[in-house]
């Protein structure tokens, strides 16, 4: 990621402060210090540094939401002993004033999105982790938020390497505001009927071919296709099939977690589900003629 090292220097212009301990119902946040670097006002906190432009008060809030919602996120999706666990090093959120800005530092590549997360791993190890927000997002400056701080959650469970795209971006959109969510869901319905679907192992391969072929498609499927596991049992189930699917294939993660004999069944299922209006997708001919030749392949 482009401009990443300027923003890393912050964490050694630290000028001190007396802590200070902000309570509410939900969640206790500790300030550990506040300061001033260039243009930046700096704020942290036990696992964050908080940069704005906006003042200290701005810093000091979007800290607060930074605990808070990583709370909320661990325990939605991690096991009770990966809550407590402190970040080293610490996550850093940049809050970008201006569109210039937030390109400089996510890259060309970012200019449709207002939220991008960054974790890099050395050695099996995280060594950093980031979010960069632009502050004129049209939903917000704090609307892509918890779309992001899932990615880095779930990098918790994914030190060696990344997780699945499909699997990453379906669980963080569950995390979006509940209009971008109907936006995919109505892309999804426009797929279903316009049969333009994924097939599932295209969807899932680790090349992520898919997300830079048809990325509203891509999106749409994935959040429908995590929706649909995750209701065959728990959150902390579907993370747990995720790491096993990394160490033995989808197939036996498949039928370990949740019963489903292979992709292949998963296809058929989650399709039953999505389909609507009694059309049913061309896909789903594509998986009976697949199982039809399997089947033909063991009796010869």
């Amino acid at each position: 990621m482009t401009g990443s090292s300027y923003f890393f220097l912050l964490l050694t212009c630290c000028v001190g402060g007396s802590p200070s301990v902000a309570t509410s119902a939900e969640h206790q946040v500790t300030f550990i210090r506040a300061y001033q670097s260039g243009s930046w006002q700096v704020q942290e906190t036990e696992q964050f540094q908080v940069c704005v432009q906006s003042g200290f008060q701005e810093a000091e809030k979007l800290a607060s939401v930074c605990e808070r919602l990583l709370a909320e996120t661990r325990r939605d999706w991690l096991s009770e002993s990966e809550t407590a666990v402190v970040w080293r090093p610490k996550c850093q959120i940049i809050l970008h004033p201006n569109k210039n800005s937030y390109l400089a530092a996510v890259g060309p590549g970012g200019a449709s999105t207002v939220g991008s997360a960054l974790v890099e791993r050395r050695h099996g190890q995280i060594i950093s982790r980031r979010i960069d927000l632009l502050a004129t997002a049209r939903d917000g400056a704090l609307s892509a938020l918890p779309h992001e701080m899932t990615h880095v959650v779930l990098s918790d469970r994914f030190v060696e390497t990344d997780p699945p795209r499909w699997a990453d971006e379906g669980l963080a959109v569950l995390a979006d505001p509940l209009e971008k969510q109907a936006r995919h869901a109505q892309e999804l319905d426009r797929a279903v009927r316009g049969r333009t679907l994924f097939r599932l192992p295209q969807l899932m391969a680790d090349a992520g071919d898919a997300c830079q072929t048809r990325p509203d498609v891509f999106y749409a499927q994935s959040t429908s296709l995590v929706r649909y596991l995750v209701s065959h049992g728990t959150r902390a189930q579907f993370v747990e099939f995720l790491t096993m699917a990394g160490q033995d294939g989808y197939d036996a993660a498949l039928r370990h977690v949740y019963s489903i004999d292979g992709v292949a069944a998963l296809e058929k299922g989650w399709h039953r589900v999505v389909t609507t209006g009694g059309t049913r997708p061309a896909v789903d001919a594509l998986v009976e003629d697949e199982a039809e030749t399997l089947a033909a392949q063991k009796r010869s």
